[in-house]
């Protein structure tokens, strides 16, 4: 039974870290281009939902991907053969294909340089914004058959020690640099706040931490007051991509609202498998990739904009459009056996 429950609450995590990630993009692509056009309702909820979304939707994803890898031996050979080759041949594929889409919207014009140069983009990793999380996950998928040898060695003091240690040089060092404008001297050399989630995630689905339900709340409503309020102080918004500073997932209020989020369903998810499970948590790393197809040909195609229509209910009709397109297309994908075998 503890399984199952285990199951579902990482299941359900999924399903809104997808959400939340659509979210996300619908919210804040239009808004650097077009922010004149916004009310300032328009312009708090740009900034508030944008934030309040991207502190915790790929920090959970991450933390979901520890539970399940570092909780299990695997070796190296079969993360490569069965979850790198996947993550791999998805970004040369998708991500050939979105950078081809992108040189040709902007030049008009189509040819063998553009491929090229789409092949150039996906190796340096110049593509779509989300896809970003392709080459970072890929790297935690080389290092997870060390990691586990590692974590399973440690105590469970030692793994506290080491999250203590992560979370002082990750994300307190960086924000205290940020904000006196120094520079700390001393650091880590495997300086990555994902390498922090990962192991963040394993240590709260085996109960290495365990945050009360009150707590869990309690990190959420700071991450959402700082989202709200922090609009108001000087100097702290920004308006490429929307976004407040120190809300960000390297900031304590990403930890905090990432950590309540993944607690508070840990505690308070139900036990039985339900739809979620079977029907749509099969589909959420697909449609992770194909969102953003959706999103832009919307932008881009439909100029179903903020100069043309109310900012409200273009954010609503393109979340739900994007949402059910993605869903849809992926599950026709699905059924093509070496698309849902290799890729998707």
């Amino acid at each position: 039974m503890q399984n199952q429950e285990h199951f579902h609450y990482l299941s359900f995590l999924k399903c809104i870290g997808m959400f939340a990630v659509i979210g996300i993009h619908v919210v804040c692509t239009p808004f650097s281009s077009f922010e004149n056009y916004y009310s300032r309702a328009g312009e708090f909820f740009s900034y508030f939902l944008t934030n309040a979304l991207r502190a915790w939707a790929v920090p959970v994803f991450v933390m979901v991907s520890g539970a399940l890898f570092l909780g299990r031996e695997i070796s190296f050979e079969k993360m490569c053969r069965k979850y790198l080759r996947r993550i791999l041949l998805v970004t040369v594929l998708f991500g050939t294909v979105f950078a081809f889409m992108e040189i040709v919207s902007i030049e008009r014009t189509i040819n063998l340089s553009v491929f090229l140069r789409s092949l150039l983009n996906v190796y340096c990793g110049k593509l779509w914004d989300h896809m970003w999380f392709l080459y970072m996950i890929a790297g935690l998928y080389l290092i997870t058959p060390f990691l586990q040898k590692m974590v399973h060695a440690l105590s469970q003091n030692e793994v506290k020690w080491l999250l203590a240690v992560l979370f002082v040089f990750q994300i307190i060092v960086p924000l205290t640099d940020n904000i006196t404008k120094t520079s700390f001297g001393w650091y880590i050399p495997f300086n990555s706040v994902w390498l922090f989630y990962y192991i963040l995630g394993y240590a709260v689905h085996i109960q290495i931490l365990k945050i009360k339900p009150a707590l869990s709340f309690g990190f959420i409503l700071f991450g959402i007051l700082w989202c709200i309020f922090g609009q108001f102080v000087p100097g702290m918004k920004q308006s490429i991509g929307a976004a407040i500073l120190y809300s960000g997932t390297s900031s304590p209020a990403g930890v905090m609202m990432s950590l309540g989020i993944f607690s508070l369903a840990k505690t308070r998810c139900g036990r039985k498998e339900n739809f979620i499970d079977t029907k749509i948590v099969p589909l959420s790393f697909s449609v992770y990739i194909v969102h953003a197809v959706f999103i832009n040909f919307i932008y881009k195609a439909l100029h179903f904009t903020p100069d043309r229509y109310n900012v409200f209910l273009m954010w609503t009709v393109t979340f739900f459009a994007t949402a059910f397109c993605s869903l849809v297309s992926v599950w026709i994908l699905r059924k093509i056996p070496a698309v849902r075998k290799y890729l998707l």
